[in-house]
């Protein structure tokens, strides 16, 4: 009577082989793992860049009436100092450009091409002689006005009087001059950036014949 054998052992190279199968799908899985992470950081740091806030850029958010305000990191800014609007010259009406005739500081006197412009009192005095241009004496001949606008921001005051390069006398002018000293805005003397403390500023005006002054 026969007698079966037993069973006999799988064979090493069976074994080694299924080893080697379950290493190669550990391995696919982590390199997946590590494509996926670098796939998100690819999605990931061209958003950031995109999103993030331009240099220069000012931060402006709305308050509860929909008006902008600044950020908190700007909101310390001092605003920008501005001069009243100007407008069009009443007909006949010539206006020559602001120059600085002088400007100082304690102890030191700069020359007048050297003196740092000063564009609001600049753009005040001309907008105030452009406004009062009904103020001006009676002219046959028409004549000239050298307004000067003195400026100390020590004292905080400003002061408006006729040079002597005008052709219209002092007397004759002093109603326009007047009219013109009422007419400047009140400055807002801590924003109004200046490098001396005194300033003359000079606007020569040109006004034409009696009757010649009217609307534009």
């Amino acid at each position: 009577m026969a007698t079966s054998s037993p069973p006999l052992p799988p064979s090493q190279p069976a074994q080694s082989r299924r080893l080697g199968t379950g290493k190669s799908s550990r391995s696919l899985r982590v390199q997946m793992a590590v494509a996926v992470t670098a796939g998100l950081v690819m999605i990931a740091v061209p958003l950031y860049v995109w999103r993030r806030p331009r240099a220069g850029e000012s931060d402006k958010r709305t308050d509860a009436s929909g008006q902008p305000t600044l950020s908190p990191l700007v909101s310390g800014a001092a605003p920008a100092v501005t001069a009243p609007p100007l407008t069009p010259e009443p007909r006949g009406l010539t206006i020559g450009e602001p120059r600085i005739s002088k400007c100082s500081k304690p102890g030191a006197r700069t020359p007048p091409e050297q003196c740092d412009r000063q564009p609001f009192f600049e753009e005040a005095l001309t907008k105030a002689i452009r406004d009062n241009a009904s103020c001006a004496p009676m002219l046959p001949a028409g004549g000239t006005v050298n307004f000067v606008l003195d400026v100390d921001f020590k004292s905080k005051k400003t002061k408006v009087w006729a040079g002597k390069s005008g052709t219209v006398k002092k007397k004759a002018s002093r109603e326009v001059v007047g009219c013109v000293a009422r007419a400047l805005p009140t400055a807002d003397w801590a924003q109004v950036p200046h490098q001396h403390s005194k300033y003359s500023i000079v606007v020569l005006a040109t006004y034409p014949p009696s009757g010649g002054t009217g609307g534009p």
